[in-house]
This record gives C-alpha cells, sequence and structure tokens, in this order.
C-alpha cells in the first residue's frame, strides 16, 4: 500500500508540473497601443518618423532604433482639376546587413561619446534620452511630417531631437590661442554626407561604416603568371586546349559581383532610399494600399505624383495616408532591435 501512495504522490507531483509548465508558456499579455497614425501628405517626397509619432499619440517613448513591422499603407483618391493618376511609392533604407551593422557601430560610438562625460555623472543624462537619426540627407533638410489627428489637425508634439555626435577639437585660434569651437553633426542612415550653412552637418551611417571596414583584394585567388605553360600544366595536356583553357578559368569570376569600395546606400552607390512597394489610384479605382514591410528605424519617405489623362506629370493632390503598424510585443507593436 505505501508503494502505490508514493507513486500516487509522484504523478500528482508531475500533473502539477505540467499545469505549471503550461501557465509559464501562456503568450505574453500585449500592451494596449494605438497603432494607426494618419498624415496629410502633399505632392512630392514626404518623410514619417513612425517612432516619433508612436510615442505622441501614445504617451511613452517608442525607441527608434528597431526594425518596425508596418502593416499597411492606405490612402484615397482625391479629384483635382487635370489629374487622372496619382502614385504612392514608399521606399525606406533597405534591410541590408549593412545599414544594419552601420546603425549598430553609430549607435555603439554615439554611447561611447557620451560616457566621456556620463560616466563621472551619470545622473545628468535625459530620462527619454535615445539614439536618433535621419533617412537621409533629405530628410535632414525636410524634416518629419507631423502626425494628425482625423480632423486634419497636427497631434501636439513633445521633445524629439534627433542625435548628435560632437567631434573631438585639436586645433586653436591662432589670434587668441584658445580651442576653437568643436564641430557639431548629425546622421543619417544611407546616402553621402551633408554640410550646411546654417545649423548642424549630416554624416552618412553607411558611407562611414564602409570607411571603417577592410574589404576583400581585387583578386582571388592571385595566381602567378604562366601558368597557362607552367610544366604541370602541360604536362597533363592531352590535346591542344589547355594552355586557352586555364587562360580562361584564370579570367573568369576571380573578382566579387558587388563593387569593392562602394557600399549600397554610401555615397556613391544606391544613395537613394529602397522602394517597398508603388500603387495607382485614378477615380474608377480610388482606394489604394501598400501591403506590409518592414521599415529600419520606422523611417519611411513616402513620394507621390500626379499624371493628367495623357500620362503628363502634374503636381498631385493632397493625400491622405493611413499607416498601420503590425501588433507585437514591444510595447504592443511588432519592432526587433537593429543589427545582425
Amino acid at each position: 500500500m505505501a508503494a502505490k501512495k508514493t507513486t500516487s504522490s509522484a504523478k500528482k507531483g508531475k500533473r502539477a508540473s505540467s499545469r505549471s509548465m503550461i501557465r509559464k508558456a501562456k503568450p505574453k499579455k500585449l500592451q494596449s497601443v494605438i497603432r494607426t497614425l494618419e498624415y496629410e501628405v502633399p505632392s512630392g517626397t514626404s518623410y514619417l518618423d513612425i517612432m516619433k509619432d508612436l510615442s505622441i499619440v501614445n504617451r511613452k517613448l517608442f525607441r527608434q532604433g528597431m526594425m518596425v513591422g508596418i502593416e499597411s499603407l492606405e490612402f484615397g483618391f482625391v479629384g483635382a482639376p487635370g489629374t487622372a493618376i496619382v502614385s504612392l511609392e514608399v521606399q525606406t533604407a533597405g534591410n541590408s546587413w549593412s545599414v544594419q551593422n552601420a546603425h549598430v557601430k553609430g549607435k555603439a560610438l554615439w554611447n561611447q561619446m557620451n560616457d566621456l562625460v556620463l560616466e563621472d555623472n551619470p545622473s545628468i543624462s535625459g530620462k527619454w534620452a535615445d539614439f536618433k537619426v535621419y533617412l537621409d540627407g533629405d530628410h535632414r533638410d525636410q524634416g518629419s511630417l507631423d502626425v494628425v489627428g482625423s480632423d486634419g489637425v497636427a497631434v501636439t508634439a513633445g521633445e524629439w531631437f534627433y542625435s548628435t555626435y560632437t567631434l573631438p577639437q585639436h586645433e586653436v585660434d591662432p589670434a587668441t590661442g584658445l580651442p576653437l569651437a568643436a564641430m557639431i553633426s548629425r546622421a543619417h542612415l544611407i546616402g553621402p554626407d551633408k554640410t550646411y550653412q546654417a545649423g548642424t552637418d549630416s554624416f552618412g551611417l553607411v558611407q562611414a561604416y564602409a570607411q571603417s571596414r577592410a574589404t576583400v583584394s581585387g583578386e582571388e585567388p592571385h595566381t602567378p603568371t604562366g601558368v597557362q605553360t607552367s610544366f604541370f600544366n602541360l604536362l597533363t595536356d592531352s590535346g591542344s586546349q589547355e594552355p586557352e583553357l586555364a587562360a580562361q578559368i584564370l579570367m573568369e569570376n576571380d573578382e566579387p559581383p558587388y563593387d569593392l569600395d562602394n557600399y549600397p546606400g554610401g555615397a556613391a552607390n544606391m544613395v537613394t532610399p529602397v522602394t517597398q512597394d508603388i500603387c495607382y489610384v485614378t477615380p474608377t479605382l480610388p482606394n489604394g494600399i501598400i501591403n506590409s514591410f518592414a521599415a529600419e528605424c520606422g523611417l519611411i519617405a513616402v513620394r507621390t505624383k500626379g499624371y493628367d489623362s495623357d500620362g503628363l506629370e502634374v503636381t498631385a493632390p493632397q493625400l491622405k495616408i493611413l499607416v498601420k503598424v503590425m501588433l507585437g510585443e514591444y510595447k504592443g507593436i511588432a519592432a526587433t532591435p537593429m543589427g545582425q
């Protein structure tokens, strides 16, 4: 009888353990969050900073350095004199390893720079401090669109400063002997560096990343001259083709299938954002939808164009756009940290 009681107790223990595992395996409760953002978009190119606007409408910080899942982007045709077709093109930085790693390195060096002061004075760091960048140099010029309510009025915003780098200064004013002011620069993900007459400069993170890395050599493998007529090649020559065949082997595919020096997204190669989707609407097909995609750092460029009945480009009417962010576990949205 005692043995049976022990077995029964063991079974009860196993059942209790199983129930505990089931409780632990329950999915994480998703936070309540407004995931639909509305914008009034003019003709031409405009920029959206999704994490900025989620922070505004939800009254909490959504960190920018995330891959953000966009469920859809919807818009409709608004009639305008002389406009027969309206197109909407959606672009992002592009989910490449160089974009991801450039952001990670840029953020790490930004933190390292700030630690020169914060290591001894940690309490002065802003409560909502976060690494924030622009999509490209034009985004630095134009800024981001305001998120609006259903009445078209911009939602009242708080502080959203894009991060600055303060570069070490080693030069002095020859007249006074005092150190010159340190140069302050912002950063954008892709495209060439930009210099401004007023305000701060902005440098491209992918371009800076490319300039900081060694690359492969021009030819792999490095072969000595005279391989075609070398002793070992001629020793196995069964006819008259080996020298010519060796020459072809040496010539073909000994260099990489990409540019050695210019990274896509750098200063001289694919300097504009990557198109994710494009949609056309007309008076007879007035509803447009851009399907799901991922936005690096939640940064999106939207390009709108209008065309007349002859296919000639005209100014597009202002569009009302609804951006729906995917549901997920990062504060209620689908987002994962940048980096590979």
